[in-house]
């Protein structure tokens, strides 16, 4: 795209909405200077703990803008702000000036929260790894420990893969303990491969880092990279319980959390359902609190064998809070682990539109035309025809927004985390049988119709609907489905008004079982 020089009114709009923002977000007393180089390049300057960096916002002749982050060599310091090649790095390459000025604010606290949260690493007496843009190096005078830390918190969830759910959910659930002023850390419980079970005494003096910048997964680089520039820091891998057992020591936790997703479905869990339950912990240790944040069981029937019901029960005991994902779960805890447990929101949802509209908001591009997103998990030739059938009603062409679609739905190219997001933000309507389906449809206010999913637990769809009172969107036989019922607009003004309250009260358990104050 060419670059062009930036004429007076776009430098005045583009200056205002700068100054905006930097006031909205706390962060003109990091402001150097805005000035305009060449008569082209907008350039906003900040300074922070003496370490310089800066913005190139370069118009380009379809009215867009191109944004660069750049190193300042005025900083006294060993950080390095970006590794890239002639000290600038493309942070987007055509985007919208709203857009662009949202990429430079958002990457702006961005560094300032890894800045501030190296330092208090440094002053733990550790480096902590950081990945993406800025790469940090501790310095040479540590200085001394503060009286108080924020508490570190250690998350416990499925292991990370190619499931978009899985992947948002964690990344929600540690931004929102860090929106809390907490440290969390995924803990990085992997299952037990050949290679672990043939290698699992290590020799004394091999050294293997306690935190890493890189998930160590089987899985292809579409979801790697979201996970390990999004959801950091990550620890170790560990895949035995007695690995976790013998290191958790190392992460001096304040407290652990096992969740979300079906982190207490045993099918799924396998050999990890003990450690979800906090067994790799001393019984008789009452240091490190004990909580479940939205643990599913993924059914409305019990599924535990009586071994793992009594290994369960025992475990939930020691809990310090239990919170579940659905309301049929409430039940189960209270039967057979004996256990009081809350019901609360899916980590998703604790995280606003905005949130995430951070995360993609360089891909997002004007759709040719309205559409249908469809994420279907378990295809099937029903569906496929019941999909083309509301296609045609609403004269709407259908893009999948996964791989596993194969018949009514044309196939998107970009299958990035961020590129998931983006297909169900720009939809006009979603077709799913996912409960993370579900619950971005409702965030990012979607019409949308479900089909019920009875192979992956059908708990899940009519709790998240049953809290919004819109079960009536969910089809159990597409045979007898009523389209014109399913296609009823839904008020919402209501249903957001409705997640504000739950997301207030989800939060609330979080902070009470971490014993966070209230902020004043």
């Amino acid at each position: 795209m060419e670059k062009i020089k930036m004429d007076a009114a776009q430098e005045k709009q583009l200056s205002q909405s700068l100054s905006d923002a930097l006031d909205r977000n706390n962060l003109r007393q990091h402001l150097k200077r805005v000035w305009v180089f060449d008569k082209q390049i907008l350039v906003v300057d900040f300074a922070y703990r003496n370490v310089h960096f800066g913005f190139d916002m370069t118009p380009l002749s379809d009215k867009k803008l191109s944004v660069d982050l750049l190193k300042r060599d005025r900083s006294q310091t060993s950080f390095i702000i970006t590794s890239a090649a002639q000290g600038k790095h493309r942070l987007t390459s055509s985007t919208v000036p709203d857009e662009a000025v949202n990429v430079v604010i958002d990457k702006a606290i961005d560094l300032v929260n890894r800045i501030d949260r190296h330092y208090k690493a440094i002053e733990d007496g550790f480096s902590l790894p950081v990945s993406g843009d800025i790469h940090i190096h501790e310095a040479e005078n540590k200085g001394p420990r503060p009286d108080t830390k924020p508490h570190k918190v250690g998350i416990f969830t499925l292991p990370l893969g190619r499931n978009y759910g899985g992947i948002l959910q964690a990344y929600a659930l540690m931004k929102t303990v860090r929106d809390l002023g907490c440290d969390p850390i995924l803990i990085n419980r992997r299952f037990a491969d050949k290679e672990a079970l043939l290698t699992t005494e290590r020799d004394e003096n091999d050294i293997i880092p306690a935190i890493t910048n890189t998930i160590d997964m089987e899985v292809d680089l579409e979801t790697r990279s979201f996970i390990e520039n999004n959801i950091l820091p990550i620890s170790r891998p560990f895949r035995t319980s007695a690995e976790l057992k013998k290191n958790i020591a190392d992460y001096d936790l304040h407290a652990v959390i096992s969740g979300s997703d079906q982190v207490w479905r045993a099918k799924y869990a396998r050999g990890l359902l003990k450690d979800f339950f906090h067994g790799y912990l001393d019984p008789k240790d009452c240091r490190i609190k004990r909580i479940s944040y939205a643990a599913s069981f993924g059914a409305d029937q019990w599924e535990f064998t009586e071994e793992q019901t009594k290994m369960a029960a025992r475990y939930a005991k020691l809990f310090d809070a239990i919170s579940v994902r659905e309301k049929s779960a409430t039940e189960l805890c209270r039967e057979h682990l004996g256990a009081d447990a809350r019901h609360v929101l899916d980590p998703t949802l604790l995280q606003t539109p905005e949130c995430y509209r951070r995360l993609f908001a360089d891909r997002v591009k004007v759709a040719p035309g309205r559409r249908i997103t469809s994420y279907i998990l378990d295809a099937s030739p029903e569906k496929a025809q019941f999909m083309k059938k509301v296609s045609d009603q609403l004269g709407m062409k259908i893009v999948a927004a996964n791989r596993r679609f194969d018949s009514a739905g044309t196939l998107t190219p970009d299958r990035t985390v961020e590129g998931w997001l983006v297909d169900f933000y720009q939809a006009d309507f979603v077709l799913t049988d996912s409960f993370h389906g579900v619950a971005f449809s409702i965030l990012f206010n979607k019409p949308f119709i479900v089909f019920s999913n009875p192979i992956r637990g059908l708990a899940r769809f009519s709790s998240i609907l049953g809290l919004f009172e819109l079960e009536a969107r969910m089809v159990k036989d597409v045979g007898s489905a009523d389209l014109e019922a399913l296609l009823t607009p839904i008020d919402w003004i209501k249903v957001n008004m409705r997640l504000d309250e739950l997301r207030h009260q989800s939060i609330e358990f979080l902070r009470n079982a971490l014993e966070i104050p209230p902020k004043t």
